[in-house]
């Protein structure tokens, strides 16, 4: 059995952050994820062919907006969300972090397929409490009817902060796959924040080796790919984490998969590449170099999230991306 490798991307620029207390001082790496890591990702994901999941946060597919009634929310928002009252209401030239058409018509022009998923449409954590069935509603169909405008099925969810919650709702939409969390012990929904952080630490700087998953049934016919690994950010305490430590938790990840005939998900927001970019781009490089070495060898695939629906399985086996040992795993 073969080894499978997926990456999933939270796509959210600047409207990720708007919840957090001091969010300004994230629109310079935001700008860096612009100008710089976006095309970088590209240019790698072209060069060794990866299929990769963007799951992006739906305000990016406009190119403007703006207040149609004296309320502070706009007509396309649903709720006083973290979007409220930061949201400029304006357009991808005047404020290019709030809006990214341009870069949405660069992914599906781009030459090695990418797929783009939903995020959410403004940063909504579906897990928390005060998002209620109507929330969720509003902003799933909404990211359905920006993407049905533009001629893409949304079939893969990304939950923001990776709060679970209203899979039923997901169902209803067509979405077939989901990221949940890692099966870690510090990634569970119930472990405090403060262990969480602490876990993620112990992991990192002990070089532990990621859990290879698999795709398993959920909630209404939904597939649940559990993370593998947060490709880390260099952020905070994660600035002393150097570049060779990530590479290497990401190489023993893919040949655990490899190893036991699963899945190898690594994930992370471009936002993340953002600080030191030409290096943390540097270390993707040797992540994909390795993964295109196995697949070379007939002992990996890589696909993206949307290939793990029900309704992609038979297509999957006849996939250009699927090598020969890899049939056996489904």
């Amino acid at each position: 059995m073969a080894g499978i490798l997926t990456i999933s991307l939270d796509f959210e620029l600047i409207l990720g952050k708007l919840d957090k207390p001091g969010w300004q001082r994230f629109e310079t790496v935001c700008e860096t994820e612009r100008r710089v890591v976006f095309d970088g990702l590209l240019s790698l994901f072209t060069e060794f062919d990866v299929s990769a999941t963007w799951c992006t946060v739906g305000h990016l597919f406009l190119d403007q907006c703006r207040r149609q009634t004296s309320s502070p929310a706009s007509s396309h928002h649903s709720h006083d969300g973290p979007c409220f009252p930061l949201d400029p209401c304006s357009n991808e030239q005047t404020a290019p972090l709030y809006y990214g058409k341009d870069l949405l018509d660069r992914l599906v022009a781009c030459p090695t397929p990418q797929e783009i998923g939903c995020h959410t449409f403004s940063h909504v954590m579906y897990g928390d409490p005060k998002c209620t069935e109507a929330i969720a509603e509003r902003e799933t169909a909404k990211c359905v009817q920006l993407a049905e405008e533009r001629g893409l099925k949304l079939r893969s969810f990304v939950f923001p902060r990776n709060r679970v919650g209203h899979l039923p709702v997901l169902a209803r939409h067509g979405f077939a796959v989901y990221r949940g969390p890692s099966p870690r012990w510090f990634d569970q929904p119930e472990t405090p924040r403060l262990l969480r952080k602490l876990g993620h630490l112990a992991d990192i700087f002990s070089a532990r080796t990621p859990p290879a998953v698999e795709a398993t049934p959920s909630v209404d016919g939904l597939i649940n790919l559990p993370a593998s690994m947060l490709f880390t950010p260099a952020f905070g305490l994660r600035r002393f984490v150097p570049v060779w430590l990530r590479v290497l938790r990401a190489r023993r990840g893919l040949r655990e998969a490899v190893k036991q005939g699963k899945v190898f998900h690594l994930w992370f927001h471009p936002t993340d590449l953002a600080v030191r970019p030409e290096a943390m781009l540097a270390g993707l490089r040797q992540v994909l170099e390795t993964a295109d070495e196995l697949r070379r060898a007939g002992e990996l695939a890589i696909l993206p999230m949307g290939a793990y629906a029900p309704l992609e399985a038979p297509a999957l086996v006849q996939s250009s991306y699927l090598p020969a040992r890899a049939v056996e795993a489904w």
